[in-house]
């Protein structure tokens, strides 16, 4: 089974605290890695306490939430064209 994934980001009120190296330091967590990023947020894979551990050395500064997977209904395919029935024969 497959780590469980998270959404990490830094908290808004926290901005201009938070350390400038905070992506580094989840980085450099034990058990973290780090599958995407973007401004301010990344999502990350977490194995055994690392989120934990994360939460202890950072949580003051990040939002820590489960990643939630919202998996779209596979398109079916569209129902085969109907031909018209054929007029009757004319008496």
């Amino acid at each position: 089974m497959a780590d469980p994934q998270y959404i990490v980001a830094v908290r808004r009120s926290q901005r201009t605290v938070a350390p400038e190296d905070w992506l580094d330091q989840l980085r450099s967590t034990e058990g973290i890695s780090v599958v995407g990023e973007m401004s301010g947020r990344a999502q990350i894979s977490a194995a055994g306490d690392a989120v934990e551990r994360l939460r202890a050395e950072l949580g003051a500064f990040l939002h820590i939430e489960p990643l939630i997977e919202h998996l779209a209904q596979q398109p079916q395919d569209p129902p085969p064209p109907q031909t018209p029935d054929p007029p009757p024969p004319r008496l």
